[in-house]
């Protein structure tokens, strides 16, 4: 498993070539490994973000990704994580956080060159993508050959 959009802070694609040759070198010929990251984030999405909120020990837990700029294959988002104590106290954390940009077809191509097959390519909601072309969160399957 790779998930939260981690993939993306490989900020070169010899990186994240290098990443995949070794968990292909890990993984049994029939394998699967899941990666989750957002395609196609395009640059008339900045400005857009997503978010989520969530009762934790007592704690309101907040956080919000907001795509900042997008250059050539990659992109600048905020994050912003809001802790709330139940004593009052309130703890924020923003960061800067470079990415690279991946299209669905790209990552297929690099994979493929990699030793996997994409299996499989998922919303979040787990229903199945037929064509990745909007800019979203997307589950991607890749099978080791």
């Amino acid at each position: 498993f790779c998930f939260c959009n981690s993939f993306r802070y490989l900020l070169e694609e010899r990186s994240a070539r290098a990443h995949l040759r070794s968990i292909h070198t890990r993984l049994e010929p029939g394998a699967n490994y899941l990666v989750e990251l957002g395609l196609n984030n395009a640059a008339d999405k900045v400005g857009s973000g997503q978010g989520w909120r969530m009762l934790h020990e007592d704690c309101r837990v907040s956080a919000r990704w907001t795509l900042q700029a997008v250059h050539g294959d990659n992109s600048v988002e905020t994050a912003q994580i809001k802790v709330e104590y139940p004593d009052g106290r309130v703890r924020e954390f923003v960061e800067e956080q470079p990415q690279r940009v991946w299209s669905h077809a790209r990552l297929v191509e690099v994979a493929a060159e990699e030793g996997f097959e994409v299996t499989g390519t998922y919303f979040t909601d787990g229903s199945a993508v037929s064509e990745c072309t909007q800019s979203n969160r997307y589950y991607v399957v890749l099978r080791r050959s």
